[in-house]
């Protein structure tokens, strides 16, 4: 009985952190849609975290460089945002330009990364599993 029990609650758990993971998937995208990247990042960044438990040592590592790509980036897509705001005066000169456009590219990759990885972990249902879903 108690086993029953456990598998019930470690059920309701998965099923609760897929639900969240693709919340959070769907408020990445729309952050993409309206334009707002760094936001974009860090809400993919969130996922990242749900799901690193279950990651392989060198899937860790893959994310992790790309992470680091991207936070390098991210100061430049930063600072052109603020210029374009007008609470920067200073203009980006042409490698802050390329660095400022690597950051969408390197976050592009990251969420393209997530979500091969979340369909190795199962988070995406076969074919045969589609009519068995609850969501």
């Amino acid at each position: 009985m108690a086993d029953e029990g456990t598998g019930k609650v470690s059920w309701n758990i998965a099923a609760s952190q897929s639900q969240f993971v693709f919340i959070l998937i769907k408020k990445a995208m729309s952050f993409y849609q309206n334009g707002n990247l760094a936001k974009w990042y860090w809400t993919l960044s969130c996922v990242r975290e749900m799901i690193n438990y279950g990651l392989k040592k060198e899937q860790r590592e893959s994310l992790d460089k790309i992470e680091i790509d991207v936070q390098h980036s991210l100061k430049y897509w930063s600072k052109y945002q603020a210029m374009k705001d007008g609470h920067d005066g200073k203009k980006l000169d042409k490698a802050e330009l390329y660095k400022k456009n690597l950051f969408a590219t390197y976050v592009r990759d990251y969420q393209r990364k997530i979500m091969d990885l979340l369909n190795t972990l199962g988070y995406f249902p076969s074919k045969e599993d589609r009519s068995k879903l609850s969501f």
